[in-house]
């Protein structure tokens, strides 16, 4: 079994259909078997909320959260250890913040990260750390 760490590109590409969201409706299918473990960072579920509120609106960024709710995806919110070791990453690396968080997660949890941002090949040196391009 695979473990992955979503992050907002990765579900953001699956919810507008946007290229590599296929790839992400399979790992959703795939983990409803428990062929796949999936993540999600509380802080990243916020961020997918309003980037799909910006570019489709307030309903369809209702809709999106309504059934990301309903995916065998475990969502870890953000405690003071995670959002620290997310800050370490921030502070060392080139990246958002929203994707240090994901980072942060993925090693926590000894995941991969699953995304189409290019910024997380910045931490290719952390050691642990994986990634998974999806574009």
């Amino acid at each position: 079994m695979a473990t992955y760490v979503l992050d907002t590109f990765a579900l953001v590409a699956f919810f507008r259909g946007e290229k590599g969201g296929d790839e992400v409706e399979k790992l959703l299918v795939d983990a409803l078997t428990g062929r796949h473990q999936l993540y999600l960072c509380s802080y990243n579920a916020g961020e997918i909320y309003y980037a799909i509120w910006r570019k489709s609106g307030k309903g369809m960024a209702d809709a999106c959260r309504i059934k990301l709710l309903q995916f065998q995806i475990t969502i870890i919110e953000a405690d003071l250890q995670l959002t620290f070791e997310a800050a370490t990453i921030k502070a060392t690396h080139k990246l958002s913040y929203a994707d240090a968080h994901a980072a942060a997660l993925a090693l926590h949890v000894n995941a991969t990260v699953l995304t189409g941002d290019k910024e997380f090949n910045n931490l290719k040196n952390i050691k642990g750390f994986k990634v998974k391009q999806i574009v």
